[in-house]
């Protein structure tokens, strides 16, 4: 009878146990699934950093953004390449 009473006792502790597990696992799960958006965040923040910086750097490619879809016959074969890209 008393090994019985404890072979419950140890079959709830082991419950808990897994649920525990359970419970932090799904809790690192969410707090690695934000680092990872803060991550792609950044790294956006980064790409359109660089493509300011560029745009700021080189007149002539700020020129050719700045222009509108009307404007664009006024370009040469190679601006009109560099406007599309």
């Amino acid at each position: 009878m008393n090994l019985e009473k404890l072979n419950q006792w140890l079959t709830l502790f082991a419950n808990f146990g897994v649920l525990a597990g359970i419970i932090f696992l799904g809790f690192e799960i969410s707090q690695n699934t934000r680092t990872m958006q803060a991550a792609a965040i950044q790294e956006s923040t980064n790409i359109a950093r660089e493509q300011l910086y560029f745009l700021a750097g080189n007149s002539d490619i700020a020129r050719i953004e700045s222009l509108g879809d009307e404007d664009i016959s006024q370009l040469n074969p190679e601006e009109l390449q560099r406007y599309f890209y």
